[in-house]
């Protein structure tokens, strides 16, 4: 039974069936399943929020890759103004994602509170792990108002659900046995998504490029969604199994990716203040006035300059520069070129026997 249909149909049935009732029935399975993330968001323990923020987005994704995958199948089944919909707020789970990511990292490297040290390197890089969650955490608050204001209106979702709806029930099997199949079109997709992993596989191993991964890691979900409702049907645990050990190595380069942007975007807005204050400073002196490399922490904790958060945000950076080089290494000893190669040897053997009707 696939995981993702459900009591629906079987894995058997479903290869067996027109493409376009198939990918319908996929894509209101999905459907059906956001409104238990979303309530998650809001009853959720606050400790536990960070898991249910990464379900929700997870979900969400997997839905508008499954439209994209199945994109000539479902035809107009989903109007395009539901699908600009559905991708604002996919946008608005990737903030709260996002944010959920960066003030993890930074918590890891900001020390108990009343333990900061007062000087070298690591009180730097203390500080400005600080000064990072706290804005992070406003952040985060502003991305899970947007979100929830994003997915009260449920009309788009509504109207997908409904006009997928009332075209599988319309349909019956033995009427359109001349169209294509989905075992056809879930073969045709296998094999070129994994032909692209290989490359895009190739481009992290030679230049470690962030388009690389990214690339990387769309082909290995992607390959994961085509193999999941074959579960019954094929033998896929195994590649399925293989597919999530790459993914969660190819995830660190993305949440690193992630945390970058947060120490750059910090990077940027101390220099602002400290090029504002000066010119400011300059123009309209103040006798009495703090200097104008100061600026005071949030949070209780003591007046740092900007000197001080700049030195900090080099610490955090290097230290996201050393995860960097462990992830790459991890991700070369584990998933040498004649894994990738063997892994889409296997992938292609799948979607073969698709094609040609066997087990």
């Amino acid at each position: 039974m696939s995981s993702t249909v459900g009591s629906v149909v079987t894995s058997q049935l479903l290869v067996e069936m027109p493409a376009q009732s198939a990918a319908r029935l996929l894509t209101l399975s999905l459907l059906e399943q956001l409104p238990q993330y979303a309530a998650a968001l809001t009853s959720a323990d606050p400790r536990q929020a960070s898991r249910h923020v990464a379900g929700y987005r997870s979900i969400v994704r997997r839905l508008r890759a499954s439209m994209a995958l199945y994109d000539d199948a479902l035809g107009d089944g989903v109007p395009r103004k539901a699908r600009r919909r559905l991708r604002t707020l996919s946008d608005a789970a990737e903030r709260l994602y996002h944010a959920d990511v960066q003030l993890a990292w930074c918590a890891r490297h900001a020390p108990e509170p009343g333990h900061v040290a007062n000087v070298g390197v690591s009180g730097d890089g203390a500080r400005a792990s600080i000064w990072l969650c706290d804005r992070l955490a406003r952040r985060r608050e502003r991305a899970l108002r947007v979100l929830l204001r994003v997915q009260s209106d449920t009309r788009p979702l509504r109207r997908i659900a409904k006009r997928l709806g009332v075209y599988t029930t319309a349909v019956r099997l033995d009427s359109v046995t001349t169209q294509h199949s989905f075992a056809r079109m879930t073969s045709d997709r296998l094999m070129a998504t994994a032909a692209t992993l290989g490359a895009a596989m190739q481009a992290v191993c030679a230049d470690r490029s962030e388009a690389g991964w990214r690339s990387a890691l769309r082909c290995t979900d992607r390959l994961a969604y085509l193999l999941d409702p074959l579960r019954a049907y094929a033998d896929v645990e195994e590649p399925i199994a293989r597919l999530s050990q790459l993914r969660v190595l190819l995830e660190r380069f993305d949440d690193s990716a992630i945390v970058a942007r947060a120490i750059v975007r910090g990077g940027r807005r101390v220099a602002a203040v400290h090029a504002g204050d000066v010119l400011s400073s300059m123009i309209w002196p103040k006798p009495d006035a703090l200097p104008p490399t100061a600026t005071v922490a949030t949070n209780g904790h003591a007046p740092v300059t900007p000197g001080d958060l700049h030195r900090g945000l080099l610490v955090l950076a290097e230290a996201l520069h050393d995860e960097l080089a462990r992830a790459q290494h991890g991700l070369e000893e584990s998933w040498p070129p004649s894994a990738i190669a063997q892994l889409a040897n296997d992938v292609a053997a799948i979607a073969t026997r698709l094609r040609s009707g066997g087990r």
